[in-house]
């Protein structure tokens, strides 16, 4: 399966570029968000999952999800996936601060002074979350394939940008949403990494058992890791 984690500074409207991107590719969008929601239908709304093991529940929910869909990933510490899914195109979203301050003046209706105050509450959040679940408070741009500046290229401009690398990476055409008016690309020539169900591509049940094992050996993860 085709796997591509999206994420960004607060106020770079990453989100948006994660969503865009998945329209255009389309892809299946799994947000922070959606990723709570599925753990609350897993273990009970009611159940807290310790810090330490948001990772081990990204991954088990990746595994069970890519066997039929190509994904966007946009969630804290995307990046930290490749170690299990060595073909995931990772994007960072950047930003100067004060581009960042005005994304977040106009999408919460503050003004400027209150605006920064809000956009240093999600910094110290975003680094703390981070601390707890991943042991460290920032990315560093080596953990990244590509990284986009939100000042200059806007949100489309940058998943088509994310289009054009993830072309790049596969062997057959990603299925996508055209225009009336585009031109289909050709085939890009590089090998693909992560296939997916349907036609031109193996199933689930086409794996060899060593390759099932391997799914179910992912979707085990949890019961070892939350201690729940």
């Amino acid at each position: 399966m085709a796997l591509i984690a999206v994420s960004g500074h607060p106020g770079c409207r990453f989100e948006e570029v994660a969503r865009i991107t998945a329209q255009r590719l389309d892809f299946e969008l799994l947000t922070q968000a959606r990723l709570e929601s599925l753990a609350a239908e897993e273990f009970g709304s009611a159940t807290s999952i310790p810090d330490k093991a948001w990772s081990s529940l990204a991954t088990s929910v990746l595994a069970r999800l890519a066997t039929a869909h190509h994904i966007v990933y946009c969630a804290a510490g995307g990046e930290l996936q490749w170690q299990h899914f060595p073909g995931m195109l990772r994007v960072h979203v950047v930003a100067p601060e004060n581009v960042r301050v005005g994304n977040i003046m106009l999408d919460c209706r503050l003004e400027r002074a209150a605006a920064r105050r809000h956009l240093l509450e999600l910094e110290a959040a975003d680094r703390a979350a981070r601390k707890a679940r991943f042991g460290k408070t920032r990315a560093t741009a080596d953990l990244f394939d590509l990284v986009l500046n939100a000042e200059t290229i806007s949100s489309e401009q940058m998943a088509e940008l994310i289009d054009r690398a993830a072309a790049r990476g596969t062997r057959v055409p990603l299925r996508r949403r055209r225009s009336p008016t585009s031109v289909p690309d050709a085939p890009p020539p590089c090998p693909l990494r992560h296939r997916a169900a349907g036609q031109g591509h193996h199933s689930q049940e086409d794996l060899r058992q060593s390759q099932r094992r391997d799914v179910r050996q992912f979707a085990r993860l949890l019961s070892h890791r939350l201690g729940i």
